[in-house]
């Protein structure tokens, strides 16, 4: 860990701080010269550790056990935190020499163990995923000066803050005033609050506020480098607001589209220019999240896919590219891990056990509590556009679909209803809804908690496959990016493709074998073999 140079000087890692390199010498000779004799206070023979009476405290074996028991509950499948207590545990029990000896070997298993190899593979894929949208395919890149956002909501606003500090002027637009300004007095707030967390200056802030334009006037987007519509999602709401914004597009500038779910070919029937249409899809909140699904549509040119690039990689973002398929890339698995969650509350397994199992597998937010989140009305009306689309039985949700259908007749759509999957106070806490059991009894035969956090890892994996095999996405690469920094596939896995190397090919083709034949074919393995993926040309570590 790097400490900066004051908090070291608290804690005592270091005794003094100079202010130029010029001195620092003449610092270090008035230390010496001051201290003859020194010796660090746990070499001091007789050296106890505060607050004890022997070397190591009566007490502090149950508080090593009772911090084991909670790092375990909070930092799940990741063994660095184990690690480091178990280090201090053992270390403060023995002469100082030999428990450095005993940091150094878990240091040792640390680096060489898998986790660790794909936390450094995805470090460095995020490197080359920057590298890729600054070279921008070969292609001179459009520069960005002036952005349009149709849309002042939470993602609308969200990007329109990432361009602002990125030195980019940005029009947010929104059917009325009162609602533009809405949206530029929430990014005010936004950066009011990380000034007061040190993370922002003032300076700074209000340089890009001074960047954005609240406005309901479409005039205002005249000579738009980049249109971006972030509008409901809804085809026909999406089709008016591109055709009220298209003529104010700069010659030469491209239109983008913030949809999660609908086709960007379909859309880009609706363009001006087909070839000049592309999706950007970011992820909420944009000031945290750092990943943008770029898609390419079937019309889509490669200069415009540069130009986008270089966009996304300016706002310090990480893109994918991605081609265009019902719900993209993240979508698609977001709803399979969603999906496979409720499929199981229809089986009959407990809520809790689901929700549980997946905070064991170091998913950020179990599968029913952020369908809350993203709303159970949102999640029918995907289904009923795929429905009306006419499309491939494999994209209609069919194990998931009566628990969506009976959420909504219920009006359980969720959080912002205070009424979902769980139930939500006045305070903000939220319990899950003793309901459900009336509507999908619990089994009396319960699986175990690691089976059902394999059904939430691995069928994503396995839709991952099938993007891969479908041509959706081109490289594995993309599916473990995508999925740890879209939606939150657990990082110690590697993503949702490295996570098959992660659990050995074998074993996770024979728990794949088994699920299918206990719940569906969903969980049968693509045609596309899992040993291709194993291929050193295809891997980073």
């Amino acid at each position: 860990t790097h400490l900066p140079p004051t908090k070291a000087l608290k804690l005592g890692v270091i005794d003094e701080t100079v202010d130029s390199e010029e001195v620092l010498l003449d610092a270090a000779r008035r230390w010496i010269a001051a201290n003859p004799d020194p010796v660090v206070a746990w070499d001091e023979k007789d050296y106890r550790l505060p607050g004890g009476t022997g070397p190591l405290a009566a007490h502090a074996p149950r508080s090593f056990q009772a911090g084991t028991s909670r790092l375990k509950a909070k930092c799940r499948k990741e063994p660095a935190p184990l690690a480091i207590l178990s280090a201090v545990f053992e270390g403060t029990q023995l002469p100082f020499d030999r428990g450095i000896r005993i940091e150094a070997n878990y240091f040792a298993t640390l680096l060489t163990g898998q986790v660790a190899k794909n936390l450094v593979r995805n470090f460095l894929m995020q490197t080359e995923a920057r590298d890729l949208g600054e070279a921008a395919k070969g292609k001179t890149p459009r520069e960005v000066r002036k952005l349009g956002i149709l849309g002042a909501g939470m993602m609308g606003r969200g990007i329109a803050q990432a361009a602002a500090l990125a030195g980019v002027d940005a029009i947010l637009l929104d059917r009325s005033t009162e609602v533009a300004e809405a949206g530029l007095a929430a990014a005010r707030k936004s950066f009011d609050r990380a000034i007061a967390k040190g993370r922002m200056t003032q300076e700074n802030a209000d340089a890009a506020l001074a960047c954005i334009t609240a406005t309901m006037e479409h005039d205002s987007l005249a000579g738009a480098d980049l249109i971006v519509e972030a509008v409901f999602e809804d085809r026909a709401v999406k089709v008016q607001a591109m055709a009220e914004a298209q003529p104010h597009l700069a010659d030469g500038g491209i239109f983008a589209s913030n949809t999660s779910t609908l086709s960007i070919t379909c859309l880009a029937e609706k363009a001006d220019s087909a070839d000049r249409f592309i999706g950007l899809h970011f992820f909420s909140p944009v000031d945290r999240m750092p990943l943008v699904e770029v898609i390419r549509g079937r019309d889509t040119s490669d200069q415009t896919l540069a130009d986008a690039l270089a966009f996304v990689t300016r706002l310090k973002k990480v893109p994918i590219v991605v081609n265009d398929s019902p719900g993209f890339y993240t979508s698609r698995i977001f709803c399979a891990y969603i999906d496979e969650a409720m499929a199981m509350l229809a089986e009959g397994v407990k809520p809790a056990l689901i929700e549980n199992a997946a905070r064991m597998m170091g998913f950020p937010m179990p599968p029913l509590a952020v369908t809350d989140e993203v709303t159970l009305s949102l999640q029918k009306l995907v289904l009923d556009q795929a429905i009306t689309d006419r499309l491939d039985a494999r994209f209609l949700r069919r194990h998931a679909q009566d628990v969506i259908e009976k959420m909504n007749d219920l009006a359980r759509i969720g959080r912002k209803a205070n009424a979902g999957f769980y139930d939500y106070a006045e305070d903000g806490s939220r319990r899950l809804w003793p309901g459900l059991a009336e509507h999908w009894p619990v089994a009396d035969e319960q699986p175990s908690a690691e089976d059902v956090g394999k059904r939430l890892l691995y069928v994503q994996a396995l839709d991952s496959l099938r993007c891969l095999e479908e041509g959706v996405i081109e490289a594995p690469e993309t599916a473990d990016l995508g999925s740890v920094l879209g939606i939150g596939y657990p990082a110690w896995t590697g993503g949702a493709l490295q996570m098959i190397e992660t659990a050995g090919p074998e074993a996770f083709a024979a728990d794949c074998t088994r699920f299918a034949a206990e719940v569906g074919a969903r969980f049968e393995l693509p045609r596309t073999s899992i040993d291709e993926l194993d291929q050193p040309e295809r891997r980073r570590a």
